[in-house]
């Protein structure tokens, strides 16, 4: 729970300074938005925390939910970075389209891949978790 709370902490710390590099009035929304990373980050990580502690079994399960704790507190932080600086959220083009049309900015780069590599560690995580095993399906047509 410590951790969670630091992480929280360190969400709304994160928009502070970036509101001292960058001095513009943010809107309420932004605010909200800070606020709701921080306390979904800080829950998760906890969340991710239990379930590496009670249900890393071997190996794999250790490697799968410490991938998935490690991953957890990067992509609030720079949310928070993003929202307080008025940048959007970066699209796929963005990231991976042409050349030319590809953002050049550091931060985005890094917010967009954050992102992208959490939604296939929750994906991944996800399909985990179903009770039945991809190959007894595959297993079961032939």
């Amino acid at each position: 729970m410590g951790c969670g709370m630091a992480l929280s902490l360190l969400v709304f710390g994160v928009a502070w300074f970036t509101l001292r590099r960058r001095p513009w009035t943010p809107r309420l929304v932004s605010w909200i938005a800070v606020a709701l990373s921080a306390t979904s980050a800080g829950t998760l990580v906890r969340v991710a925390g239990d379930k590496l502690f009670y249900e890393g079994y071997g190996f794999g399960g250790w490697l799968r939910w410490g991938a998935l704790l490690a991953r957890g507190w990067r992509p609030p932080l720079l949310c928070a970075n993003a929202a307080m600086s008025g940048r959007a959220p970066p699209t796929f083009l963005e990231l991976l389209g042409p050349r030319e049309d590809r953002t050049r900015s550091f931060l985005t780069v890094l917010l967009g891949t954050v992102l992208i590599v959490t939604v296939l560690i929750g994906a991944e995580t996800a399909l985990g978790s179903c009770s039945i095993p991809v190959t007894r399906i595959f297993r079961s047509r032939h």
